[in-house]
């Protein structure tokens, strides 16, 4: 889709592909179904949290990857995403079913990597704030421990933690099937941030982003981009 400028990023991951201009084997055969069905969708299983137990064999990457995708987009089917959503325009989703992702990640999440690893301020987490129109680190040196990161939360400043795929396996799993399904690299950023509040400044990004909300609610702006950068190979600076 073309990026847009976007104000705010607030709980959820972000599966991020990194942008190529050729077409994907996934949007390829999408767009080929597209051509010639537009069955309505039918409601996908749930994102499961749990690991492949021992001694079943694990799905087809592929397979599993394009069911996972169709999930995270239900109701819009995969081959009206390609068709009509895909480097062209945002899409929206809208759901009567507030915990629909809450299978993904959640602030117990958060709460348990913080209290059970190594997770270091910078290198795996962010403290920020934008006031006055502009956006300020508040980085600490050292372990990002779960009392300090609390009490900046309460603050009022957000929390942005950059590899959640390594404290969570619901994470790295869901991001590990989406890149086999995109044959391209997949990453993911967790963001939380307090009510009546912003972490970062307006900006877009060099990627393609998923935004799920995981929990709470938030208010977003998204501008048309500017032109000529509709699909920009290097993110942009942090605009006021």
């Amino acid at each position: 889709y073309q990026r847009r400028v976007h104000g705010d990023c607030h709980p959820m991951t972000t599966p991020r592909s990194k942008p190529r201009h050729d077409e994907r084997p996934a949007a390829k055969r999408a767009r080929r179904a597209a051509a010639t069905s537009e069955k309505p969708a039918k409601a996908p299983l749930p994102f499961a949290r749990s690991v492949v137990a021992d001694g079943e064999e694990p799905p087809c990457s592929f397979e599993h990857g394009g069911n996972l995708f169709s999930w995270l987009i239900h109701p819009i089917t995969p081959e009206i995403f390609f068709r009509d959503y895909w480097e062209k325009k945002p899409l929206l989703i809208k759901r009567q079913q507030s915990n629909y992702y809450s299978t993904v990640f959640t602030s117990l999440d958060l709460n348990s990597a913080l209290e059970n690893h190594d997770v270091q301020y910078t290198v795996n987490l962010d403290i920020t704030n934008y006031v006055n129109g502009k956006r300020v680190t508040l980085n600490p040196v050292g372990r990002a421990l779960a009392s300090r990161v609390w009490d900046s939360y309460q603050s009022g400043c957000s929390v942005r933690l950059l590899n959640p795929h390594q404290y969570c396996d619901s994470v790295s799993r869901l991001a590990g099937y989406l890149q086999e399904y995109f044959g391209n690299m997949v990453g993911a950023n967790v963001y939380l941030t307090p009510p009546a509040a912003q972490g970062f400044a307006p900006h877009y990004d060099d990627v393609e982003v998923f935004m799920l909300q995981t929990e709470g609610a938030k208010h977003w702006r998204i501008y048309e981009p500017f032109p000529g950068e509709e699909l920009p190979r290097t993110s942009s600076k942090n605009f006021d």
